[in-house]
């Protein structure tokens, strides 16, 4: 597999992973979380600038 190729497929994981932590993010917030609400923004704000730079470097 080619640099190219495992820079692509990490991205993918990190959008994923985002993803994930969108829907915790939600249920935290029908439980009345805000702490954690917060706290998952953060990462997935991080999550999704790591993707955002992975895909500046294979673009």
């Amino acid at each position: 597999m080619s640099l190219d190729q495992q820079i692509a497929e990490l991205r993918e994981q990190l959008n994923a992973l985002g993803r994930q932590v969108r829907e915790v993010t939600e249920a935290a917030d029908e439980q009345d979380k805000p702490d954690v609400v917060d706290a998952l923004a953060d990462v997935r704000m991080h999550l999704n600038d790591a993707a955002a730079v992975l895909g500046d470097v294979i673009a």
